[in-house]
């Protein structure tokens, strides 16, 4: 196992259960909503980040820091 520095974001959207509790008697329009939201997230990734894991309605990527202490700045 390699052990390297890494930036982590966990890239969450807020209110996910309120939002589709609300919305129970049109749930297939709340989760196509969702869907839509999570492809424009997924849609905006570039390198160096990596799309680890998706999770209901959060994205988990990371970048490996390598030789570049400002990669957490310069992908924010």
């Amino acid at each position: 196992m390699e052990i390297a520095p890494v930036t982590l974001i966990l890239a969450d959207i807020s209110g996910y259960t309120r939002f589709v509790k609300m919305h129970h008697i049109s749930l297939l329009h709340a989760e196509q909503i969702i869907t839509e939201l999570m492809e424009a997230i997924i849609g905006q990734i570039k390198k160096p980040l990596v799309l680890n894991k998706l999770e209901g309605d959060a994205a988990f990527l990371y970048a490996r820091a390598g030789d570049d202490p400002d990669l957490a700045k310069m992908i924010l």
